[in-house]
């Protein structure tokens, strides 16, 4: 039987996979009445970069992550349950969420080529 994540293996397997001078990731924990959640969050851009109806229109796409406004800057945000199977592997988690930050992020829309299948269609 597997083993199930705990916050201390989830938080240092991610911050293991983060690199100094890399994306901003921050990486949270919060309680719910039933169980604990692991919140993610890349950031994608300025405020200032993207137009608010850009914003709504693709968090309208977006299938397991919401763009969220905080600090003056878009941020991709997802939340999953700490026993979800979501985070057998939360460096590939992680890896994915920057992936999708990269090609929301209305900065990198012409130079989109280097992301995911999954993902490009955001670059138009």
């Amino acid at each position: 039987m597997k083993e199930l994540a705990t916050w201390t293996t989830v938080e240092a397997s991610i911050r293991a996979a983060l690199h100094a001078g890399g994306p901003d990731v921050v990486v949270e924990r919060a309680r719910g009445s039933a169980a604990e959640w692991v919140v993610i969050r890349t950031r994608i851009c300025a405020e200032s970069d993207m137009e608010p109806s850009l914003v709504l229109e693709r968090n309208g796409r977006l299938a397991f992550a919401v763009m969220v406004l905080l600090q003056g800057s878009y941020w991709l945000r997802v939340s999953i349950p700490l026993d979800s199977t979501e985070l057998d592997d939360p460096q590939q988690l992680v890896a994915l969420l920057i992936d999708a930050a990269g090609s929301l992020s209305p900065i990198r829309m012409i130079a989109a080529s280097f992301a995911s299948d999954a993902f490009q269609h955001y670059a138009s």
